[in-house]
């Protein structure tokens, strides 16, 4: 698959911030992966977040390796989404571009809507988990101390 110059710049865009980068994915990235995103992007979190599908005839935006190399971690609801996620990395190291962020799966069945209050609360539940596993519970990553802020 091509994947264009101008994406991969886009991808490390420094202008992002030192935001938590966190990929949700599930079949066609409509329903629960949109709603994980919008979830973690708010309060308490505030991640920067984006979100896929692994279906390629049917996802709104499809997984792929721009999508991976971005990510610190990538969150998806099924384990037949995970298997795909870790196919692709394997396929990205075998070509020489490597990805190493941590792939979780939240379990979550194919049975909501868009923002559906049962799917929002069972997310909730699972980002505590993702706070205790990661250990990031901050949205911002430190920047260095400079020489000159620590005269």
């Amino acid at each position: 698959m091509f994947v264009s110059p101008s994406r991969i710049r886009n991808a490390n865009n420094e202008f992002q911030g030192h935001f938590h980068r966190v990929l949700c994915v599930c079949s066609v990235g409509m329903l629960r992966s949109p709603t994980l995103a919008w979830l973690l992007s708010g309060d308490p979190w505030n991640y920067n977040t984006r979100s896929c599908g692994i279906e390629v005839n049917h996802a709104v935006i499809i997984l792929d390796q721009v999508l991976l190399t971005w990510a610190d971690v990538v969150i998806c609801m099924e384990r037949r989404h995970v298997h795909e996620v870790e196919q692709m990395l394997a396929k990205m190291k075998k070509k020489g571009r490597p990805a190493n962020p941590l792939v979780l799966n939240f379990n979550i069945p194919d049975d909501y809507c868009f923002r559906d209050p049962r799917l929002i609360a069972r997310l909730r539940e699972e980002a505590v988990t993702l706070e205790n596993l990661v250990g990031f519970s901050s949205a911002v990553i430190p920047e260095p101390i400079s020489d000159n802020q620590t005269k």
